[in-house]
């Protein structure tokens, strides 16, 4: 948990043992605990606590569900990678938890989970070089820049993408393991509009 131990109550955001707060959680013991997984998206730092995903879900659940605690495991930046990674060294996923992966943006490889940099930092210097002559209106560099980023770019994206499958892979596998449930969801994509694999 990179906010663990972290706890407070702020008038709008709150947070417990680095855990963003659900709202109208029903009282005593949970029988099933709904886990959402998640970056920016999942955390909803724009809105109060009353307003996130986690809290939507929780009220409709209480409409026809007793005893299911919905929790909200959503971190700004966070990975399926790191995700699964936390979730697994948690050691307290049991029988019945469900485990909903609402995943994405984070995972698209704008940041290399394996050095924590950027994407764009890890491009080769004379390419970031062009970007920077870019800056300073030289078109041709503008141009050579335009051809010659998104090779990069999209080597860390087919990284990205293959370590996102293979985690909710074995993450599914670890899941039947101990008698709970997952289900991935991958967020709509407004730049391409399309999908990376048929997976």
């Amino acid at each position: 948990l990179a906010f663990k131990n972290i706890s407070f109550e702020g008038e709008y955001c709150s947070m417990t043992n680095g855990i963003r707060c659900t709202t109208d959680t029903q009282s005593g013991a949970p029988k099933v605990r709904v886990f959402i997984l998640g970056a920016s998206t999942v955390f909803c730092i724009e809105v109060p606590d009353d307003l996130t995903i986690s809290s939507y879900l929780q009220r409709l659940i209480n409409l026809t569900h007793d005893g299911i605690k919905v929790l909200n495991y959503g971190m700004p930046g966070a990975t399926v990678v790191d995700r699964c990674r936390m979730l697994i060294d948690f050691k307290e996923i049991r029988e019945n938890d469900i485990l909903v992966f609402y995943f994405g943006g984070a995972d698209a490889g704008w940041q290399d989970h394996r050095s924590g940099k950027l994407s764009q930092q890890l491009i080769p210097l004379p390419i970031r070089a062009l970007r920077g002559l870019s800056d300073l209106g030289l078109e041709t560099a503008r141009w050579l820049y335009i051809e010659l980023s998104p090779i990069a770019f999209g080597k860390f994206s087919n990284i990205a993408v293959s370590d996102t499958i293979e985690a909710l892979t074995n993450f599914k596998l670890f899941c039947l393991d101990k008698g709970a449930q997952m289900l991935a969801v991958l967020q709509p994509n407004i730049y391409t509009m399309q999908t990376k694999t048929d997976y």
